[in-house]
């Protein structure tokens, strides 16, 4: 962890304005933070980066883990590609983990719809699992859910499924299932 003085970093400052807060605190752009600490003596702005990008990078897993929380599955698909990730929780540990990949997302959709889908939801859901219609959808709202009833061993229960991608970059969607039976 990097730590500056307050009154080294309150000098650096003092060409700058600034917003100090009635206990002096200083509230600074983190790019001029950057900028500032690789002025610093001493201070190597590769291990700063470095040290910045693997706290992010664990505070970005803590995240995924816990908003994983409650999906049965999960999917990270490229809409270039057709390449996708499936990713399981752990009920016990609720550890995300890698379940499989594979090369060919909406195909393997068809195929284990007329597996895994209740008979009567079948058209829905290979209707909706296709790439022109969810590109369409997420254009419109960034956000696509569906509500249908899967079959395990002989049982059909209800799931929720929502499909969303980042603004800006519909390469790669996220998509999570959720039993809603439970």
């Amino acid at each position: 962890m990097v730590l500056i003085e307050r009154s080294a970093l309150l000098k650096k400052l003092s060409m700058n304005p600034y917003f100090l807060d009635e206990n002096q605190d200083v509230y600074i752009p983190l790019s001029d933070v950057r900028r500032i600490i690789n002025q610093m003596p001493g201070i190597e702005a590769d291990s700063y980066a470095q040290e910045s990008q693997s706290s992010t990078g664990a505070v970005f897993a803590h995240i995924a883990t816990a908003l994983a929380r409650g999906y049965a599955d999960l999917y990270y698909v490229d809409m270039q590609t057709d390449a996708y990730i499936e990713y399981h929780i752990d009920d016990e540990s609720g550890v995300l983990t890698e379940a499989r990949r594979g090369t060919d997302f909406f195909e393997s959709c068809k195929r284990e719809a007329k597996l895994c889908v209740h008979p009567e939801d079948q058209a829905a859901f290979i209707k909706a699992m296709n790439r022109q219609f969810l590109t369409e959808a997420l254009d419109r709202t960034r956000v696509f859910e569906m509500t249908y009833r899967r079959v395990k061993r002989g049982t059909s229960y209800y799931v929720r499924m929502k499909v969303s991608c980042m603004k800006g970059d519909s390469r790669y969607i996220v998509i999570g299932v959720t039993d809603i039976d439970e």
